[in-house]
Parts: structure tokens; C-alpha cells; sequence
């Protein structure tokens, strides 16, 4: 009976405190839970990346000018700072000339301040000494007591600059592609120039890039999109029937990541490289891709250089190209490190697509294509201005009249050591820029320079490089009245420039560059006074 009056009793004692406890608006909290704590400050250092500073240049200017031009003490704009830290700070600071950096300061009460304050002017009143406070709160400005020609307000960044922090955070050193600048800027002027949004939107898209990889295919509005590697093209990429600017395929053996995903794409425009097509197996897996229906005027087809560690059954690189034909609007198309030893029949002029009437392609470049042993006759591709012939290693001639009815404004031919043959006999009249160089030893032995005679009232500019076997330039090139540009690379053994150089009145630039041999220049005064 008393143990239970006890219990009765205590019972009432704790209800009776909690009636108080209510009456004072106090709450109950579960065992364990505890109060939230604010959050600390960041801890901050004093080792600072000033290559990722952003558009603050003028700033930093005018700060240096405030602590030179200070007469007086006053910080230049709050820290919670103990006693035992003041004591620390006084005994390694006095008697010496200091710069007193507090970084990011939050802290609105006055009386700390002032305590802070006491303590550094008991160091001694030295006038060369200077106090810097940052700050996001303008508040924490006034309740130091700074005078306002002490305080420096940050201006905003410009929408380009902000862009420059976003690209850094999302990208690192990688460059942005061309097609996300447009949605960049988007981004960037969300971020009304505060450089902490910048920082926080570049951090979110780094941080979500595998977020955004898995759920890509349910954008099926999407229309622009662009991948920088293999690593960030999802799979299923043919869903996007909306796309219209891809930029790069990844070509994989994986379901998903087949050259067939191109074949639904059928809006596609602008520039497409396809990555890998080494991967594919023959014509049949190629031609789903469905690249002669896609508008596209830029494409280029790149294959692996070095394919020795890919478990590759056989080359199968003429069969798939022969399945990848273009678009007849294509007007420029990359081939690079192409396996094959004849380019595909619907380059050929025989053929019905690429006819003078039907095909608009600009430039060809053909390049690193090193089993490559001949350039067909090409006379059907009638609006090309632009050929690029570069490290063929295996080819070996380029048939006589492959130039002829086309009007070609530039050729560069480079670096096909089996090269015998230019093909040159019919070069087009109109023809402005020939870069031509590296060829067979017997080409270089005897050169028939007569080819460039025809042209010699539009040639505008000519490159000789790597004629390792000449001794001397050839005499043709005095009859180029038109010559403007003049390149002279790579002459091992040239030992000097002849006097009628000096007959090419239309001359301005003559370049001339590893030709270690040559010792003297034979020219006239006034050819000299007016070329570069």
C-alpha cells in the first residue's frame, strides 16, 4: 500500500511538470533524437586553385587597391572566435605587419566582433596591417562597422563566364560538345551570374551523367543530343525517333549498341561520325542503318587503327562500306583508316546515284587508308571542290582522268610512299590550291612538273613537301603568273632557291621549312621587299 501511494504520488509530480512544461511551450522530444545542431562553417584553407578562378580579375585589382590606399584599421568589410584563439592570434601576430584573411564569415553578432577587435589593436595601432572579411550576408558588413568606401561588392559574372564554370564542373578537362553550346548558354543564364549556381549546376550534371544515361530513351522528343566517348551512349539510341542531331555512334557488337539503332533515325541532319564500323559484320548488318535516307551533309566513317586486340573474324571493310551509302545531298565525307582495297561502287562515275545530276558532295577526304591500291576514276562527283588524299600507303596510281569534268578548287595529295602515278594529265583549269608530296622514289626521281602548265593562270597556292630526291625546285612553277602562296617543306636536299623566283610578281608568302641543306637565298631586292 505505501509503495503503491508512492508510485501514486510521482505520477502526479510528472504530470503536474508537464502541465508547466506545456504552459511554457516546451515539447516533447523521443529519447535519442536530440536537438538539430547547426550546421558549422566549412572549413576553409589557404591553398587556393587560381586557375579556376572565374572573372574576377577587376576584382581582385580593386581590393589590393583598398588595402594600399587604407590610412586606417577598419576591416575592409565576423567570426566567432574564443578567447584562447585571440590569445594565440595576439602572441604570433604582435609587433609584425600583417594581412588578416576571415573567409566566408556568417556570424552577426556585434560583441564578438569587438572582442576580436580589442584584442588584435592591444597588439599595437600598426597602420601597415590590414583585416579582410568575406561575406554573403551584407548584414555581417554593417554589424562590423566597415565604412562604405571599405566594402567591394562582387559583380555578377557574365552568362559566358558562368558558362566557363559549368563546362569545368560537368566536363573537367574534356572540351563541350558543339552541339550542347546552345543549351549551355541556356543553362548558364539560369544561373543569373552567381557563380555558387554555376558551381552547383555543373556538380548536379556531373554527378548524374549515369542517371541520365539510363533514362535517355524515354526522351522520345528528344532532338539534339551529343555523347563526348563510348562510355556515355546508352544503349536502345534508335527509340529517339525525334532526333535530329546525333554527332557521334559508337558502333558495338551489343544488342543495343548495333549500327542498325541508326536505321529508325530517319530525321537526322547536320554532322554524324560513325566510331568503329570495323565492328559491324559484312553489307547486310550495315544497310539497315539507312544512311542513304538520312539527310545528313556532313559524314565521316572512322574505323580502328589498331585492331589487334580486337578479336575481329577476318576484314570485312568493303562489304560494309558498299552497305553504308550515303545520302545523295551528303556534300562532305570522311573515310578514315578504311580497310579495303577499292573504294565502293557507289563512288564510281558508272554509277546511277552519284551522276552529275544527283550528288552535291563539296569534300572528300580519304585518309590513313593504307590498304587502299587505287583511286577510280571519280568524274561523276561533278560538284566536288575539295580532295585529301593522305597516308595511303599501299596506292599506288591515280588513274588519268579521275580529275577530269570536275571542278576541283583544292587538292592535297600526301604521304602515299607507292604513289607512281598523279593521274595529273587532266588537272581542272580552275584549280586555286595543289599540295602534293611524299610519293614513290621513282616519282621523285623524275616529277613531270608539265601538269601544273595549264593552270597557270589560276594556281593560287602550291605546297611541295617531302621531295626528299630533288636538288633543285621545279622550272615549271616560273610560269605560275598567279601564284600567291608559295611552300617549300621537307627538300633534304635543295642547297638554293633559284633567281627565277623573283619572275612571280603575284607572290606574297614563300614558307620554307626543313630544307637543311639549302645555303643560299638567289633572290632579287625587290622579291625579297615583298613577300612574307
Amino acid at each position: 500500500m505505501k509503495m503503491a501511494k508512492k508510485i501514486k504520488n510521482i505520477i502526479a509530480s510528472v504530470d503536474d511538470i508537464n502541465k508547466k512544461a506545456q504552459d511554457f511551450g516546451l515539447q516533447p522530444i523521443l529519447v535519442g533524437q536530440g536537438v538539430e545542431q547547426r550546421r558549422g562553417n566549412p572549413q576553409t584553407t589557404s591553398f587556393c586553385d587560381v586557375s579556376q578562378v572565374v572573372g574576377r580579375d577587376d576584382d581582385v585589382s580593386r581590393v589590393v587597391e583598398l588595402l594600399k590606399d587604407s590610412t586606417n584599421q577598419l576591416p575592409l568589410c565576423v567570426i566567432s572566435i574564443v578567447d584562447t584563439i585571440i590569445q594565440k592570434i595576439r602572441n604570433e601576430l604582435a609587433g609584425k605587419n600583417y594581412l588578416f584573411i576571415l573567409d566566408d564569415v556568417w556570424n552577426l553578432e556585434s560583441q564578438k566582433w569587438e572582442e576580436l577587435r580589442r584584442g588584435l589593436l592591444r597588439m599595437g595601432n600598426n597602420s601597415r596591417s590590414r583585416i579582410v572579411v568575406t561575406t554573403q550576408v551584407e548584414r555581417v558588413a554593417s554589424t562590423m562597422g566597415t565604412f562604405p568606401e571599405h566594402k567591394h561588392y562582387l559583380k555578377k559574372l557574365e552568362d559566358g563566364e558562368c558558362l566557363s564554370i559549368i563546362k569545368q564542373r560537368a566536363f573537367g578537362d574534356s572540351p563541350i560538345p558543339s552541339e550542347l553550346e546552345a543549351i549551355g548558354w541556356e543553362i548558364a543564364q539560369k544561373g543569373k551570374g552567381v557563380p555558387l549556381v554555376a558551381n552547383v549546376i555543373g556538380g548536379i550534371l556531373r554527378n548524374n551523367m549515369s542517371k541520365v544515361k539510363e533514362g535517355i530513351g524515354y526522351l522520345i522528343n528528344l532532338r539534339h543530343i551529343h555523347f563526348s566517348d563510348r562510355d556515355t551512349m546508352p544503349a536502345n539510341i534508335g527509340s529517339l525517333t525525334s532526333l535530329q542531331m546525333l554527332g557521334s555512334f559508337y558502333v558495338s557488337t551489343r544488342k543495343g549498341l548495333k549500327i542498325e539503332e541508326l536505321g529508325s533515325l530517319s530525321r537526322l541532319k547536320g554532322s554524324l561520325d560513325i566510331l568503329n564500323p570495323e565492328l559491324v559484320k559484312d553489307k547486310s548488318e550495315a544497310k539497315p542503318a539507312k544512311l542513304h535516307e538520312k539527310a545528313v551533309d556532313k559524314l565521316e566513317l572512322r574505323w580502328e587503327h589498331d585492331r589487334s586486340a580486337l578479336e575481329l573474324e577476318g576484314n570485312h571493310d568493303e562489304e560494309v562500306l558498299e552497305g553504308l551509302r550515303p545520302h545523295p545531298n551528303l556534300q562532305r565525307l570522311v573515310i578514315d583508316c578504311y580497310g579495303g582495297t577499292n573504294l565502293p561502287s557507289w563512288m564510281l562515275s558508272s554509277n546511277e546515284l552519284f551522276s552529275p545530276n544527283n550528288f552535291n558532295l563539296v569534300k572528300l577526304s580519304i585518309q590513313s587508308c593504307r590498304k587502299l591500291n587505287g583511286i577510280l576514276v571519280i568524274s561523276g562527283l561533278s560538284s566536288l571542290k575539295q580532295l585529301k588524299i593522305w597516308d595511303c600507303r599501299e596506292l599506288t596510281s591515280v588513274v588519268d582522268g579521275a580529275f577530269e569534268k570536275i571542278s576541283l578548287e583544292q587538292i592535297k595529295i600526301l604521304d602515299c610512299p607507292k604513289l607512281e602515278s598523279l593521274g595529273a594529265t587532266y588537272l581542272p583549269l580552275g584549280l586555286k590550291e595543289l599540295c602534293i608530296g611524299g610519293f614513290s622514289k621513282k616519282l621523285e626521281e623524275s616529277p613531270d612538273f608539265n601538269f601544273v602548265l595549264p593552270i597557270h593562270a589560276s594556281l593560287e597556292k602550291l605546297s611541295l613537301v617531302n621531295w626528299k630526291k630533288l636538288t633543285q625546285l621545279p622550272h615549271q612553277i616560273q610560269h605560275l603568273t598567279a601564284l600567291k602562296e608559295l611552300e617549300i617543306r621537307r627538300f633534304s636536299k635543295l642547297d638554293a632557291l633559284p633567281e627565277w623566283l623573283g619572275n612571280l610578281s603575284s607572290l606574297e608568302s614563300l614558307v620554307i621549312d626543313y630544307c637543311q641543306n639549302l645555303k643560299c637565298l638567289l633572290l632579287q631586292k625587290p622579291f625579297l621587299a615583298s613577300t612574307n
